[in-house]
């Protein structure tokens, strides 16, 4: 999307390069037929089930580009890499977001850039042919990055854009976005590398430096560093400014042994750029909603996504990816989809999309709990579909205003206090009132009860039994002591 920044992207390109010791890049736009004839020879593409630490290599077959290679840079891979066959099965996360009916209807990603900073992307997958721009290799240094040996990349742009097609169950939810590959390593890293070759964090800020000169609306970065970096830290904040979103994983190196598994990961496992502030820090949960593992664990998680058993494009076919670069996927997919739909595109200014979508996300998440809070879920769930459809009140989710008291009038104080006293006095008065007439009513009931008696205690008339225990016969002495008389 054309910011009018050109001079700017042509100043910042032309640093770079000199810094790399580079021509410019040469962002040109994906061609189906350039696709095709990219990977030529990649048809035999990676077993792309990402690893740490896989070591990739710096080599491939140079007809398999998009644009005329400088001479000298070397292959892309040292090892053709190997093909991945197609799945046909429909993925758990195809029936949880269920793009076709809810998502589609509102956007598509139309017209929206996103930029892959990792292991570049294979422009030959057939769902993802013609979506798929030049790019640019900063590992060779030429204007390639649609070379992908280790898959890593290919399956994450994947989840943002691949073609719905006949007999595959897996596409993106955002499949009308454009990708703009830029390549700074061989091999995945989303844990501490124990390679000889490590992504570092210069190259990895040349990279973000590289793709927001090309001016994508979105930067996902799959592959992360665990040192801060000065040139790092400017090249996020410079592609801030300009109004880029940026959104990367949190890693996967959380402990998985008690006691640490049971505490946030440590401060040695920060992640960059997920932990700087306005990157949106991604984690990974399962299809059971729960934090995957070895999802790391810290303030710099903002929302999760899947990121267990994921089925994705892999090199020329398919393969089941798990880790939080996947899940990052999924967020960048939803923040296309945001910045697609034109209600929400027109609301907010260049300067502020950043943290519109941010706020927008995860306001919208849906929430999910588990043993560490937000520590470990962030805001919860990324929800394209509601972030599409809930209302809005500016940058965030509506929401009820908070309750404040009223303004008061003292004179209409006064009157509702005068009023207030009246009635309660006629309240009172009311009552007394009745209790008097329920003395007077007592007391002429006692009175004619009274006079009724004579003013005697009323005595119940004795039954015959009392009657007869009352009648005691009178014995004489003679009787009771004489001799008894004789029977007659």
């Amino acid at each position: 999307m054309t910011r009018g920044r050109p001079l700017r992207a042509a100043l910042a390109a032309a640093c770079i390069a000199w810094a790399l010791g580079s021509v410019p890049p040469v962002w040109a736009a994906p061609s189906e037929d350039s696709a095709g004839s990219s990977s030529a020879d990649q048809s035999e593409s990676s077993d792309a089930s990402p690893s740490s630490d896989a070591e990739g290599s710096e080599s491939a077959d140079p007809s398999a580009t998009t644009s005329a290679t400088p001479s000298g840079p070397g292959p892309a891979c040292e090892q053709p890499p190997q093909a991945t066959p197609p799945i046909v099965d429909v993925p758990w996360t195809m029936t949880t977001y269920g793009a076709p009916e809810r998502i589609w209807p509102y956007a598509t990603g139309a017209g929206i850039t996103v930029a892959v900073v990792g292991t570049g992307v294979d422009a030959a997958h057939p769902q993802l042919l013609g979506k798929v721009a030049t790019g640019y290799d900063v590992v060779r240094n030429v204007a390639e990055g649609n070379v992908d040996c280790a898959g890593q990349s290919t399956a994450v742009a994947g989840l943002i854009a691949a073609e719905r097609i006949n007999g595959y169950g897996f596409y993106g939810i955002a499949p009308d976005t454009t990708i703009l590959p830029v390549r700074v390593t061989t091999s995945p890293q989303i844990i501490p590398p124990d390679s000889d070759k490590p992504l570092t964090a210069d190259v990895l800020a040349a990279g973000i430096e590289v793709a927001a000169s090309a001016d994508p609306d979105v930067i996902v970065v799959p592959d992360i560093v665990f040192v801060d970096s000065g040139a790092l830290v400017s090249a996020v904040v410079s592609a801030l400014n300009s109004g880029i979103v940026i959104i990367a994983p949190v890693g996967d190196a959380h402990p998985t042994q008690p006691p640490d598994a049971d505490m946030p990961s440590p401060e040695w496992l920060t992640p960059y750029p997920a932990a700087y502030d306005g990157v949106i820090g991604v984690g990974s949960v399962g299809q059971n909603g729960l934090r995957a593992q070895t999802s790391q664990v810290g303030p710099y998680v903002d929302l999760v996504a899947p990121g267990e058993g994921v089925i994705s494009t892999g090199i020329g076919g398919h393969d089941v990816f798990k880790g939080t670069p996947f899940a990052a996927g999924y967020v960048a997919a939803a923040a296309a989809l945001l910045l697609s739909e034109p209600e929400f595109s027109s609301a907010v200014s260049l300067a502020q999309r950043p943290a519109a979508v941010e706020q927008r996300l995860t306001g919208t998440a849906s929430p999910v709990s588990g043993y560490f809070g937000a520590l470990g879920y962030g805001a919860g769930l990324v929800d394209p579909y509601r972030a599409l459809t809930e209302p809005m009140t500016g940058l965030a989710p509506a929401s009820q205003a908070p309750y404040s008291e009223p303004a008061i009038d003292p004179d209409v104080a006064a009157r509702e206090a005068s009023s207030e006293r009246a009635a309660s006095n006629s309240s009172a008065l009311g009552w007394i009132s009745l209790a008097a007439l329920a003395g007077a009513l007592c007391v002429i009931w006692f009175v004619r009860r009274s006079r009724h008696h004579g003013f005697r205690p009323v005595i119940a008339s004795p039954t015959d039994d009392v009657e007869r225990d009352r009648e005691v016969e009178f014995i004489p002495g003679e009787k009771l002591f004489g001799a008894p008389e004789e029977p007659k």
